[in-house]
Order: structure tokens, then C-alpha cells, then sequence
């Protein structure tokens, strides 16, 4: 690879380049595009200036009336999310349901035999119990993660048709 020419005399420039050894050539000028010392056919710099700050997210617009649990449940058009507000009440629901199972269990395999009925209350019961737990927590997460993202999307795109 060759140096492009400097000055039209093919030699390197001459003089104080900033601590550099004589005889060395320049460091390229400011900024992302080199200077027309350096070649040419590169542009100059940008073409238009920069366009300064965007405009600052407006915010969420207002909402519909709340229209209450039951109103917003037979809601048709689907304009109000249920899904929030029945997540802490699911998830409630399935701890109970959990708890009532592991009891329901424990007393079957005492009902077989005392040292089943242990290893069931005390390992195999709680393990399961945990696990079943868990996934209801991630799934209840992850459906509201999605209605969360829905309102958010539906909420940039209100806020952009308003722009």
C-alpha cells in the first residue's frame, strides 16, 4: 500500500509535526474524514449540520375511564387489560391450590404407609410443590410482561401520530 502523494512533490512534509521524527507525516486533521491532504475524492465533512436535539417523549396520553374489574372484563372491544390486575389474585390462587395439593398428597401417602408418607412430606413435596410454584410465577410474569409491552407500543404509537 502507498501513501497518497503530499504536496505534488511525492517527498513526505517537512518541519515540526508535534514531537514526530523529522521526515514523518502528519496526523490526519479532526474528525471522522480525512483531510484533502490525505487523497482525494473524500468528502470534505458532513453535508448538513447536525439537526440538534429530538424533541422530548411526550408522555402517555389519557387514558379511558377506569371502567372497574367486571367492566373491564365483559370489554368487548378490548380497550381495558385485565390481565394486571388478576396477576397478584392468580398467583394467590395457585400458591393456595399448591398447599392444598402437597396436603392432599401427604395425607394419601400416609394413608399407604408411615415411612411414604414421610418421604413425601418432607422431600418429594416440597421439591414439586416449589417447582410447580415457580412456573406459575414465570408464566403469570411473562403474560404481564406482554400486555405491559402491548400498552407501551400502543403508547409510542399514539404519541407518534401526534408528532
Amino acid at each position: 500500500m502507498t501513501m497518497p502523494p503530499q504536496g505534488g512533490s511525492g517527498q513526505p512534509p517537512q518541519g515540526d509535526f508535534g514531537g514526530q521524527p523529522e521526515g514523518a507525516y502528519p496526523a490526519p486533521g479532526p474528525g471522522p474524514y480525512p483531510t484533502a491532504a490525505w487523497g482525494a475524492g473524500y468528502p470534505a465533512g458532513p453535508q448538513q449540520p447536525y439537526p440538534g436535539p429530538q424533541q422530548p417523549y411526550p408522555g402517555p396520553q389519557a387514558q379511558p375511564a377506569d371502567k372497574g374489574f367486571f367492566g373491564a372484563l365483559f370489554d368487548f372491544d378490548f380497550e381495558h387489560v385485565v390481565t394486571p390486575r388478576i396477576v397478584k389474585i392468580a398467583y394467590i390462587l395457585a400458591a393456595v391450590v399448591i398447599a392444598l395439593l402437597y396436603f392432599v398428597f401427604t395425607v394419601a401417602a400416609f394413608s399407604e404407609s408411615v415411612a411414604g408418607g414421610f418421604v413425601v412430606m418432607l422431600i418429594v413435596g416440597p421439591l414439586i410443590g416449589l417447582v410447580y410454584l415457580v412456573l406459575a410465577r414465570i408464566t403469570l410474569e411473562f403474560y404481564r410482561a406482554i400486555v405491559v409491552m402491548g400498552a407501551d407500543i400502543r403508547e409510542m404509537k399514539n404519541a407518534q401520530m401526534r408528532l
